[in-house]
């Protein structure tokens, strides 16, 4: 019997992708949906295949033992603030948050990883580099050797980051960017798509453009 995963869906887009990584990791997913969540709404009415569906009050649902859960949220303050009500109310600590690596992924024996990482297929994690709790790498990204990065980071598709470059705390890097080696992003900031970032960028701002430039602060 394999292993149930409880997957607490908020945002719409991540239950079909969160489902599908989970069943190819060897998890029997469980899809929640959160009806009272305390920050903006995300209705999820998508059916996948084979999962069992329940709608939920989060004061209406608790940890027994050692579960397994995943946080079907993008964006990445979002996403904290979810795992911290979910710590608050149910008790739901980091050791309750496996790694879902999709098959198609490599990662480095050397990299390391906090629990919580959601890593779509074909994304690549290269040589001594350190991944914070609840991040989010999508599809075809590519992540230099020497890194790291901080908690709730979400790496959209295609995107490439260089080696020896730091990223901080929910940090987005949009669509197909690129992050040149030896680069810092401070925490909470946003790269735009497409963008080639060249030089480091401070915390709390949204950046974007080839070179990529400071728009405003957030």
């Amino acid at each position: 019997m394999l292993p149930a995963l409880h997957i607490l869906a908020y945002c719409e887009e991540m239950i079909p992708i969160l489902a599908e990584i989970a069943i190819d990791c060897g998890y029997a997913p469980q899809i929640r949906i959160i009806e009272n969540m305390e920050v903006e709404k995300g209705r999820c009415r998508i059916d996948v295949p084979g999962v069992q569906y329940e709608t939920v009050w989060k004061t209406d649902w608790a940890v027994t033992g050692n579960e397994k859960v995943a946080l079907s949220v993008a964006q990445p303050a979002s996403k904290q603030k979810v795992f911290l009500e979910f710590q608050n109310c149910c008790s739901l600590q980091r050791a309750n948050y496996p790694d879902l690596i999709h098959p198609t992924c490599f990662v480095s024996k050397t990299a390391k990883t906090s629990g919580g990482l959601i890593m779509e297929p074909l994304s690549v994690i290269s040589a001594h580099t350190a991944i914070g709790f609840g991040v989010n790498i999508r599809r075809g990204v590519n992540i230099g050797h020497h890194g790291s990065m901080g908690d709730f980071v979400s790496i959209n598709p295609g995107a490439n980051i260089g080696g020896k470059v730091g990223i901080g705390n929910r940090v987005t890097i949009g669509i197909g960017a690129v992050v040149l080696n030896e680069i810092e992003i401070g925490e909470g900031s946003f790269i735009g798509a497409g963008s080639v970032v060249t030089r480091s960028i401070p915390a709390g701002v949204i950046a974007y453009g080839n070179p990529c430039k400071i728009v405003r602060e957030i």
